[in-house]
């Protein structure tokens, strides 16, 4: 079916996805999608009938917990307006059912298509955010069949004023290209874009200078705040909102729905979600959330025997709060030195890869054990080191290792860790300007 939603519920505002195809000829080297999909090979999804029945308000297991006209996110996995949507015209299909129902939707693209006949007539009677993902001419070598830098910058001004907003999505953001990035936020603003909305390049293997944040190595988070910083100024410099896609970061955005369409009247997203929970922010479950069998979207998550069976006894909303409290935990973000620390020390105790294995119900082994600086090493979770620790060889374990997994200050970092409280008030719009200033103050 084109219209999914799966793990983008833990932390995102707008988490139920539309793609027309599958794979995505652009082939950008630093695509998330390549672990998901062979996005060299494009397959197109007839989705017009099921985006139409979404619209009218039939469910499926996991869409089921939304109950409003939440905004579909159109582009998740591949491009809607890549090449071959001028052969296919799957998208144009799609493009019409938005236009004639008025439903709301953010649209993420390189493709050119979307600003040429019959499509950008199309969208100017759509309910649409346009989101263009862009960064600098220094990506064009990372992005080979993709329009360039410069061809991006004109598709703005061409969709400025033919829907809601545009948005610069400049993801994955990579910190060697601030100057040139900087100098290009005039350049936004000029060709008619309302906002920024950054996040940072998360990487697969580890290197000098990268922590690790579940299963990916990203930059470190003082090295992020400190370059956002710079480009929420330039923005607002330049009369830009500035959005932050950075989980870690996000309250250092305007607004925590980081599409940057949150204070648009009928863009109502989901606020009760693991960033809004964690970061204080008011949320609440709504009625369906609260309904059992209406967390099946968290499968993606649970990839386990019986994850479909335990689901089901599920309701979104105290599966939402198990996942908050997951991630909590899961993004203690350990450098490389504190995982090889524990990895060296678990491999000196003697403990095998079929025990690990066998004790955490997981294929972990290989992580856990893995001494090799920039390799797929891991340090357990709370749960999972406690599981670990019924192993006749963990019964002495030293205070540095209980520090790196239990947290409350790193032994290298001494960096507090903690849970926000969470705030149970009845979900409604938060205007723009209310909204900023609570999250400048949870920023301080």
């Amino acid at each position: 079916m084109g219209v999914e939603c799966g793990s983008q519920a833990v932390l995102c505002e707008y988490p139920i996805r539309l793609d027309t195809y599958s794979g995505c000829s652009h082939g950008c080297k630093y695509c998330f999608a390549r672990t998901k999909v062979d996005i060299e090979k494009v397959t197109m999804k007839n989705c017009a009938k099921q985006l139409r029945s979404f619209i009218e308000g039939k469910r499926t297991a996991v869409t089921k917990w939304c109950d409003w006209k939440i905004p579909l996110h159109w582009g998740g996995l591949s491009d809607p307006f890549q090449p071959i949507e001028r052969k296919a015209g799957a998208s144009l299909e799609c493009l019409k059912v938005f236009a004639e129902t008025g439903y709301p939707v953010i649209i993420s693209t390189k493709g050119k298509l979307i600003t040429e006949e019959p499509y950008i007539s199309l969208l100017r009677k759509c309910n649409a955010v346009v989101q263009i993902s862009m960064v600098c001419s220094s990506y064009d070598k990372m992005e080979p069949r993709a329009p360039t830098f410069e061809e991006r910058l004109s598709m703005v001004s061409k969709l400025a004023g033919n829907c809601r907003r545009v948005i610069v999505r400049a993801q994955p953001y990579i910190t060697g290209v601030k100057r040139e990035f900087l100098a290009n936020i005039p350049r936004f603003a000029e060709a008619g874009a309302y906002g920024v909305t950054v996040e940072g390049m998360k990487f697969k293997r580890g290197k000098k200078g990268l922590v690790k944040v579940r299963g990916d190595f990203c930059y470190p988070e003082d090295l992020l705040e400190a370059h956002y910083a710079l480009i929420s100024d330039a923005c607002h410099g330049n009369g830009l909102a500035f959005f932050c896609a950075e989980n870690r970061l996000r309250p250092m955005g305007d607004s925590p729905a980081c599409c940057g369409c949150g204070d648009l009247p009928g863009f109502e997203g989901n606020r009760f979600n693991a960033v809004s929970i964690l970061n204080g922010v008011e949320c609440a479950p709504t009625d369906r959330m609260q309904q059992v069998g209406t967390a099946h979207c968290f499968k993606a998550i649970h990839q386990s025997p019986g994850s479909s069976l335990m689901l089901a006894k599920e309701a979104f909303a105290s599966q939402m709060m198990k996942e908050a409290e997951s991630y909590e935990r899961e993004t203690r973000f350990h450098s490389e030195e504190e995982t090889l620390s524990f990895t060296r020390w678990l491999k000196s105790t003697g403990i095998k890869a079929k025990e690990v294995n066998e004790l955490t119900g997981t294929q972990m082994a290989s992580h856990y054990l893995c001494t090799t600086p920039g390799g797929q090493t891991a340090v357990p979770t709370e749960d999972q080191f406690e599981k670990l620790r019924k192993s006749p060889k963990l019964r002495k374990i030293p205070d540095y290792i209980l520090r790196i997994v239990y947290g409350g200050g790193s032994p290298l970092t001494d960096k507090p860790l903690r849970l926000c409280a969470v705030v149970f008030k009845p979900a409604s719009p938060i205007p723009r300007a209310s909204m900023q200033a609570g999250c400048l103050a949870l920023a301080a």
